[in-house]
């Protein structure tokens, strides 16, 4: 009963959180990275950053803290086939215009973003065990919150 209690609440938090884009994510254009106990970093920049970066790739079951991106850089946040995540990569829609990461709309189990201007982006996705239909299967559901700061190339 305490398991059905922590996914209700945690569907009625998913659902009223305003999710969109291929995950969940609240974003600020101008703003500056916020302070974290932990701040994993993406391998610095060159001088010629830009698109060619090399992509910033998260594991949603590791996913903490701050990650730093420049613009133009891709974002690959990877989902194991052990779990599965909400919000789903189904209601993937094209982000607003103003949008600092914006979403790329592909195939697969992984969710895949570009850095589109200068800002910080949080994310957030809610983790549980991915069983097959019939099997006993564990009651654990988590949350996972990071942040994304992306700086001008």
């Amino acid at each position: 009963m305490r398991a059905r209690k922590i996914i209700t609440v945690a569907a009625l938090v998913a659902a009223s959180s305003g999710l969109a884009a291929c995950g969940s994510h609240h974003e600020n254009g101008t703003g500056t990275s916020g302070q974290s106990s932990s701040t994993p970093t993406s391998p610095q920049p060159s001088s010629s950053a830009s698109s060619s970066q090399s992509p910033l790739v998260v594991n949603v079951n590791r996913a903490h803290g701050t990650y730093r991106m420049v613009v133009g850089q891709q974002l690959v946040v990877q989902v194991g086939t052990d779990v599965k995540v909400a919000p789903s990569k189904q209601s993937c829609t094209p982000a607003a215009p103003s949008a600092v990461l914006r979403p790329q709309c592909a195939s697969g189990r992984d969710f895949h973003y570009v850095a589109a201007q200068k800002g910080t982006a949080q994310m957030s996705y809610t983790i549980r065990p991915n069983c097959s239909p019939g099997a006993a299967c564990p009651a654990w559901i988590r949350q996972a919150d990071f942040e994304i700061a992306v700086k001008s190339a």
